[in-house]
């Protein structure tokens, strides 16, 4: 599984870099990135998008299909 942040969406507040921050960091923009996933529970990477206040966070799996957040809509 991965991570995609829509840089669009993001208000770059962080929530997701103080959940999983072996996976999220922000740029000097101070917008959140999404790194390598590899060996991270899937559950945290769905509980960071779950809990993005832009929902500007999409978890995919490896054939690249979205994950189901549950909890919020687009």
């Amino acid at each position: 599984m991965r991570a995609i942040v829509d840089r669009e969406r993001c208000f770059g507040f962080g929530r997701c870099a103080e959940e999983v921050p072996e996976v999220f960091t922000q740029d000097e923009e101070g917008l959140s990135v999404a790194g390598d996933a590899t060996g991270v529970d899937p559950r945290r990477l769905v509980d960071a998008a779950r809990g993005c206040p832009r929902q500007a966070i999409r978890v995919v799996d490896g054939e690249g299909r979205d994950v189901d957040v549950g909890g919020r809509s687009r």
